[in-house]
């Protein structure tokens, strides 16, 4: 038994110092994603201490660790070339890493050089809302500063190239025209609501879509700044920029639609007696 294992952890030794003259030095690039089939990656003739030819005259090959081949070794130049190219998303998803892994074999005498390439992130995916237009509810006369969840923004890639920033988009913030109102216009002279002479309409103009919500720069969730009221603006319309922090950013934009919904929060009154008018003003509420 004591020969037999005295044997057996010779062989291993043996196996290790014939092992330890065959693997050779570990080499690591890196690579932007997406470069196009013929791009250099590197040339390993110097970090391989090897010179002109002998890649060739020592039958050297390059054998790929993953299922694609995306590289291949030109061995009369030692320059290791795409070909194919590579899509980082696709390959390692969200992964902070994202190496592929090769080895250069060479014969006479049997040497294995391996290979690690880091594939970088480049900025090549906008920011992606999962739709073209999203409906908030917002009830009438909510308290300021009330938050109302808004669905984030995806984007695949990584870093300072994934979404950095959420804004109001420039052409969202334009005049609003509220819609028309009642007014009561009163008799000249008039001492009581008897008196009253008519309903007339108007409109308040202007008002800038910034001043009613803002938005957290960060997650885009958006914020009620004054109460809303259901009786002189029924929706309005913003638009949400997600902007990701590469150079230059890509952005992509989807519209709100803020519906205001009613509240009873309006007594019904009377006219009386009603004069020259055939449109009684009642219950705002509906």
């Amino acid at each position: 038994m004591d020969d037999s294992f005295r044997i057996g952890k010779g062989l291993y030794l043996l196996f290790l110092l014939c092992l330890s003259g065959v693997v050779g030095v570990s080499i690591r690039y890196s690579l932007p994603e997406e470069k196009k089939s013929g791009s250099l990656v590197a040339n390993v003739l110097k970090d391989l201490k090897l010179g002109p030819g002998e890649l060739s005259a020592r039958r050297a090959q390059q054998v790929s660790k993953s299922n694609k081949h995306y590289f291949q070794l030109d061995t009369r130049s030692g320059n290791v070339i795409v070909n194919e190219r590579i899509d980082r998303e696709a390959l390692c998803g969200k992964m902070d890493s994202c190496l592929l892994l090769a080895e250069i074999v060479l014969q006479n005498p049997l040497k294995i050089h391996n290979i690690e390439i880091q594939i970088e992130d480049v900025n090549d995916n906008s920011p992606k809302f999962s739709k073209k237009e999203f409906e908030m509810a917002v009830p009438e006369n909510v308290p300021t500063n009330t938050r109302f969840p808004l669905e984030s923004a995806q984007d695949t890639d990584l870093g300072e190239n994934s979404i950095q920033n959420y804004t109001l988009s420039p052409n969202g913030n334009f005049g609003l025209d509220m819609p028309w109102q009642w007014l009561l216009t009163w008799a000249e002279g008039a001492e009581y609501p008897g008196d009253l002479l008519t309903c007339a309409w108007i409109s308040q103009r202007g008002a800038p879509v910034a001043s009613f919500v803002s938005i957290n720069s960060e997650t885009g969730n958006l914020y009620v700044l004054r109460s809303l009221d259901y009786e002189q603006l029924k929706e309005f319309q913003v638009t949400v920029r997600a902007s990701d922090g590469g150079s230059p950013p890509l952005s992509s934009e989807v519209v709100v639609r803020v519906v205001v919904l009613d509240e009873n929060d309006n007594a019904p009154f009377f006219l009386y007696p009603l004069q020259n008018s055939t449109s009684p003003c009642t219950d705002t509420d509906i």
